[in-house]
């Protein structure tokens, strides 16, 4: 799913016909065509992209509060039927999973606690924040992405280190945790006040 803009539509002129259109108009006899074009299929209205949502790298959307159709507060049961995937963790407890669509070594984890995924931690470059930020970047790219919504603090062990909470402290947001070179090494998402602990499961 990618967004597109929202705004003036899209017109063949600007040569901005989709690849499903084109492959329909392809198969379509000439006079079709002129008919198909003439009635919309060369100019379409176009989506906003959201402003709550990125696209990670197979195509999924992480938010403050979900990552694809899978959103915290939810049931790890419920989780993994969101996405297909089979997940065996403890009801009770604090528990971190890597679910099998998370690839090896895993790009991300989920925290679970007492049966409930609360948020994901994310260690892998090629997965996109909300916003855009992302594992890697500078602290200057941080900043130009999320420029009046950032809170800085110190790391809870790492004397060189610093975090950004990124959003609202009392309802689902981002925390980036950047080295003493300040580049992005890890990222999360998910609900207060798990989304904060710095040991996940301690």
């Amino acid at each position: 799913m990618r967004a597109r803009d929202r705004g003036a539509p899209v017109c063949a002129s600007d040569a901005a016909v989709t690849r499903p259109q084109a492959s329909m108009v392809a198969n379509l006899p000439r006079i079709a065509v002129s008919l198909a074009l003439a009635g919309g299929l060369a100019c379409r209205p176009a989506v906003a992209p959201s402003s709550t949502a990125a696209v990670v790298d197979d195509g999924e959307f992480v938010s403050m509060a979900a990552q694809g159709r899978l959103r915290f507060g939810m049931t790890a049961s419920d989780a993994a039927a969101a996405r297909d995937e089979s997940l065996d963790v403890a009801a009770e407890g604090c528990h971190v999973v890597a679910p099998a669509g998370a690839g090896t070594p895993p790009r991300f984890t989920w925290l679970v606690v007492d049966g409930v995924v609360v948020r994901v931690d994310v260690t892998d470059a090629a997965i996109v924040a909300e916003g855009g930020g992302r594992v890697g970047m500078s602290a200057d790219e941080l900043r130009a992405r999320y420029p009046t919504v950032i809170v800085e603090g110190p790391h809870k062990y790492e004397p060189d280190s610093h975090t950004w909470r990124i959003g609202p402290a009392d309802a689902a947001h981002f925390v980036f945790e950047l080295d003493g070179s300040d580049h992005v090494v890890a990222w999360r998402a998910g609900l207060p006040p798990q989304v904060d602990w710095v040991e996940r499961c301690g």
